[in-house]
């Protein structure tokens, strides 16, 4: 199965803070796209074995997938440390999303960091509701390693 990009498989908790995250985005000049909502355990193995495998094994492992085929160069980086998706958080609840600049994933650097402003904007206006469902939003662009700028996540305190 390819990738999934349907807003509407996205956890009813969190689909809402989606929506309000590509508006702050939005009003601050960035048109944000869903990449990636749901993500499937064959998916989730082909995006870890990425900069870990040879390019045959990756796109052998993608093409199965329903992903596109990487060249060599984007091989080069590995992008996820998770092997398979977990039911009860991120991708495989639909508490997270992936989204993309407009303009893809060349993009500048200062269009990628208003996902993280508009995370925290968000954030902010929703600290009650967030405490009062034990949960908090998660940028990708703010971990240590591998840094992954277009996900948001709703994680469990």
């Amino acid at each position: 199965m390819p990738i999934i990009k349907d807003k509407n498989k996205l956890n009813p908790i969190f689909l809402p803070f989606v929506n309000r995250i590509i508006e702050v985005a939005k009003s601050n000049g960035v048109q944000l796209i869903v990449n990636e909502t749901l993500r499937t355990n064959d998916v989730q193995f082909a995006y870890y074995l990425q900069g870990r495998e040879g390019l045959l094994t990756v796109n052998k492992y993608r093409k199965e997938a329903g992903l596109y085929l990487l060249t060599e160069k984007e091989n080069e980086r590995i992008i996820t440390n998770k092997t398979s998706v977990n039911t009860r958080e991120g991708h495989g609840a639909g508490l997270a999303v992936d989204l993309v600049p407009s303009e893809g994933w060349s993009a500048p650097q200062s269009k990628w960091d208003i996902i993280g402003k508009a995370v925290d904007i968000v954030a902010k206006y929703s600290v009650e509701h967030l405490e009062n469902i034990k949960m908090m939003l998660v940028w990708g662009g703010n971990w240590k390693s591998l840094k992954d700028t277009p996900h948001v996540e709703l994680k469990y305190k």
